[in-house]
């Protein structure tokens, strides 16, 4: 996964372009309420004689107000995207990163947990997608704590699980305990194995 080529700044340049373009889309509306903003309005006076009134040319304004609003909220827009992708592109590669990390020196992938855990609780070794646990524990933490009972197997650890919200306790893969609230339903599993 990690000989994908992915450009971060994929989305700069056509930021930059929509900023540039929305910049000119204002400063051709103040030239266009400039110079047809206002409209010269003949009416005859009570004199009978002609008289010549400037107005506002409420069409002209009205355009140009909201091309330039237009042309800020698409600017906006863009920025956004781009924004979301480099998020998406660092959260990506940080689990890359983290997955395909090599072991060195002998030293598996949990062996940071493990040390920390100390010979204690259990250490996963696959997550299933249907677990309350998928997306807080992963492959190589060790699990020490289910509703501040400590674990030793799975099924203990399942027996644990109430309905609603539980706490799991675990060290992850840098060693560091941490603990954090998850919803089980009704007579769900746990949905962990071990290694």
């Amino acid at each position: 996964m990690t000989d994908h080529k992915v450009i971060k700044g994929r989305w700069d340049g056509v930021v930059i372009f929509i900023w540039v373009l929305a910049l000119a889309t204002i400063l051709l509306s103040v030239y266009q309420v400039s110079q047809f903003g206002y409209v010269e309005v003949r009416s005859v006076n009570q004199l009978g004689t002609v008289e010549t009134q400037q107005r506002v040319n409420v069409m002209v304004v009205s355009v140009a107000i909201g091309q330039s609003i237009g042309a800020i909220v698409l600017g906006l827009l863009f920025s956004m995207i781009k924004s979301v992708y480099q998020e998406v592109i660092d959260l990506r590669f940080q689990n890359v990163k983290s997955q395909d990390k090599p072991a060195s020196k002998g030293e598996s992938h949990s062996s940071k947990a493990a040390d920390a855990a100390k010979g204690r609780g259990i250490t996963v070794g696959y997550v299933n997608d249907s677990s309350p646990l998928s997306g807080l524990v992963d492959s190589g933490h060790v699990i020490m704590l289910i509703n501040s009972h400590e674990v030793t197997s799975v099924k203990q650890a399942s027996d644990l699980l109430k309905s609603g919200e539980n706490r799991v306790s675990f060290f992850d893969h840098t060693g560091h305990l941490l603990e954090r609230p998850f919803e089980v339903r009704e007579n769900q599993s746990i949905g962990i194995r071990t290694i």
